[in-house]
C-alpha cells in the first residue's frame, strides 16, 4: 500500500469515526436512561459481579440470565474501575462500539471492491457510502444507544471478518470468533462458516491457523461448562424463557410466512428503505464474481458476509421469531447489505466508463441524503422509549424500595429496572433469570401461581395481560389484593413511526400476595 493510499484510507476512517459519532449526538442521548428494560438486567449482574457476587441476579442465588456474558463482563470491568453511573459506562460503550464499526464498514467495503478491479479511489468512495448508509440509519442509531450488546455483535463480527481478510484464520481471528460468540451464541455461525471456507480454500493449514481455530473453541466451552454447571443447561436460560413465554419457533410454514412479510414489509415503509435498494444490488455481486471467479481473500470475504447474513435470518427466523425491539437482533444484516450493496453498486458501474468518472463521488452524498430523514423519526421513538421506562419501571422500583420491607420478594416479567432501582430480591416471572420458572410457563397457558409460593413471593408487579397467568390461583394459593398501579402514555410520534409497537407494557399493577393456609 502506498504512503497516499494509506495517508487517505486514515484520513476517511477518521472522518467516519467523526460523522459516526456526531449522528449518535444528534440523538440527544439519555445516558442515564435506556429505551429497553432489558438492559438493567446487564447493569446488575455487573454490578454483582464487580462486588464479588459472582454471576447472579439475586446476591447469593447464582443464576446466567443474560446472552451475552462479554457485554456483561465489559460493564463488570467498567465497575471496578470506578468509571462512574453504569448507565453511562453502557451508553457511551454501545455508542463508541457503533462509531468503531463505521470505519470496518468502509475498509470491508473498500477491500472488497478493490478486489473485484475497482481502482482505488473508486473503491474508496464507494467503502464510505457504504459506512454512511449505515450510520445515517436512524434505526441503527436506536441500536447504537439501546445499552444492549448489539453494537458489540457488530463491531466483533466486522472485526473478525477484516482480519481473516488480512491474515487469514489466525490466533487473532479465533479469539475474535470466541468473543463474538460469547456477545451472543448465533455468532457460533461465522465460526462453522469459516470454518467451512477454511477447509474448502485446501490450504495446508499452518500451525497458527488450527491453533486459532481451537481458540475459539476453548474460549467458549470455558463459559459452556461455567453456564452449565449453575444451570444444569448448555442452552442460555434467556432462550428457553423468552420461546416459553412470547416468542414463537420451530417449522409453521404459515408462521414463517407471516413473520418475513412482517420483516420485510416493516423495513419497506420504514426502517431502511436505503437498506432495501442495496439489498437489490447485492445479488449482483454475487453473480459477477460466481461468473468471473478468482481465487482470493476479498471475494471470499464477499461470500462469506453473504452467506452469514443468510444464515443468521433463517436462524432467527426458525427458532427465536422476534419482531419486537425493532429487530435488533438483526442488526448485522444492516452492515453486511451496505457493504455487499456497495459492490453491486461497483459492479453495474464497471462497464459503464463515462459514469465512472463521477457517480462514485455522488454517492456518499447520496447515501447520507437516503439516511438522514429517518434519524428525526427515530430520535422521536427513542425518546418516547426511555420516556416508558423511566416513568413506569423506573417509578415503580422506587415506589417498591420506599414501600416494600428489604425482607420482601417481588414477583414481576420485566426486572431489569425494578430490581436496580428496589434493590429487593426480584422473581422473574418471564424465565429468564431462574430456569426453574420454566415448568410453570406455557406462553398464554402460563400459571406461575405454584411458583410465587415456592419462591415466598409477597409483591407482584402484574403487567395487565394476564400473560403469567397468576390470578388463575387467586383464592386458591393465595390472595392476591391490588395495592396501587401505574401507567404511562405514549408521546406523539408522527406517522409513519406512531404505528410501531412499544417494546413494553405501559400498565404496571402492584399486588399483595398473602399465602392461605391449607
Amino acid at each position: 500500500m502506498s504512503e497516499s493510499v494509506g495517508r487517505r484510507r486514515v484520513g476517511l476512517v477518521a472522518a467516519l469515526v467523526v460523522i459516526a459519532a456526531a449522528g449518535s449526538l444528534a440523538f440527544h442521548p439519555d445516558w442515564r436512561g435506556f429505551p429497553l428494560d432489558d438492559a438493567y438486567i446487564h447493569v446488575v449482574y455487573a454490578q454483582n459481579l464487580a462486588h464479588g457476587h459472582g454471576f447472579c441476579f439475586n446476591v447469593g442465588e447464582p443464576s446466567i440470565g443474560t446472552t451475552s456474558p462479554l457485554w456483561t463482563f465489559l460493564l463488570a470491568a467498567a465497575a471496578v474501575m470506578r468509571v462512574g453511573d453504569l448507565r453511562v459506562a453502557a451508553n457511551l460503550l454501545s455508542m463508541a462500539l457503533l462509531v468503531a464499526s463505521a470505519p470496518l464498514v468502509y475498509l470491508l467495503a473498500e477491500r472488497i471492491i478493490r478486489g473485484l478491479g475497482a481502482r482505488a479511489w473508486e473503491a474508496a468512495v464507494l467503502g464510505v457510502g457504504a459506512a454512511l448508509l449505515l450510520v445515517a440509519n436512524g434505526n441503527f442509531l436506536w441500536f447504537a444507544l439501546d445499552g444492549m450488546e448489539t453494537t458489540l455483535f457488530v463491531f466483533i463480527g466486522l472485526a473478525a471478518c477484516w482480519a481473516y481478510e488480512r491474515r487469514g484464520f489466525t490466533l487473532l481471528v479465533g479469539g475474535l470468533l470466541g468473543l463474538l460468540i460469547l456477545t451472543r451464541p448465533e455468532g457460533a455461525l461465522l465460526y462453522l462458516l469459516l470454518l467451512i471456507v477454511h477447509v474448502a480454500r485446501a490450504r495446508r493449514g499452518a500451525l497458527r491457523d488450527w491453533i486459532g481455530i481451537l481458540l475459539t473453541i476453548v474460549i467458549y466451552a470455558a463459559w459452556l461448562l461455567y453456564s452449565h454447571s449453575i444451570t444444569g443447561s448448555l442452552l442460555p436460560t434467556t432462550f428457553r424463557g423468552k420461546t416459553l413465554s412470547f416468542i414463537r419457533t420451530g417449522w409453521d410454514a404459515r408462521d414463517i410466512s407471516e413473520y418475513l412479510r412482517y420483516l420485510f414489509g416493516t423495513q419497506l415503509w420504514l426502517f431502511a428503505r436505503p437498506i432495501l435498494v442495496v439489498v437489490l444490488l447485492a445479488p449482483i455481486a454475487l453473480i459477477y464474481c460466481a461468473a468471473r471467479w478468482r481465487s482470493s481473500r476479498a471475494r471470499t470475504v464477499l461470500w462469506l458476509l453473504a452467506a452469514w447474513s443468510v444464515a443468521h435470518l433463517a436462524v432467527y427466523t426458525v427458532l427465536f421469531r422476534f419482531p419486537y425491539h425493532y429487530f435488533r437482533y438483526l442488526a448485522i444484516l444492516y452492515a453486511i447489505a451496505a457493504i455487499i450493496g456497495a459492490a453491486g453498486a461497483w459492479v453495474i458501474l464497471a462497464p459503464l466508463r463515462g459514469l465512472r468518472r463521477w457517480v462514485p463521488a455522488v454517492l456518499p452524498l447520496a447515501a447520507l441524503a437516503a439516511g438522514l430523514p429517518s434519524v428525526p423519526g427515530w430520535r422521536g421513538v427513542y425518546h418516547d422509549n426511555v420516556a416508558h421506562v423511566r416513568h413506569l419501571h423506573e417509578t415503580v422500583g422506587r415506589w417498591l424500595a420506599v414501600n416494600t420491607a428489604p425482607t420482601d420478594t417481588i414477583a414481576c416479567f420485566d426486572v431489569g429496572a425494578i430490581k436496580y432501582y428496589s434493590g429487593r430480591r426480584v422473581v422473574d416471572l418471564g424465565g429468564l433469570v431462574d430456569p426453574r420458572a420454566h415448568h410453570y410457563m406455557r406462553g398464554r397457558r402460563s400459571r406461575m401461581g405454584p411458583y410465587l409460593i415456592k419462591q415466598h413471593v409477597n409483591i407482584e408487579v402484574d403487567l395487565g395481560n394476564g400473560m403469567t397467568g397468576t390470578d388463575k390461583d387467586n383464592g386458591i394459593l393465595y390472595d392476591r389484593a391490588l395495592i396501587t398501579g401505574f401507567t404511562v402514555s405514549r408521546a406523539a410520534l408522527p406517522a409513519p413511526y406512531d404505528q410501531l409497537p412499544p417494546p413494553h407494557s405501559r400498565l404496571m399493577l402492584i399486588y399483595r400476595i398473602s399465602p392461605l393456609s391449607r
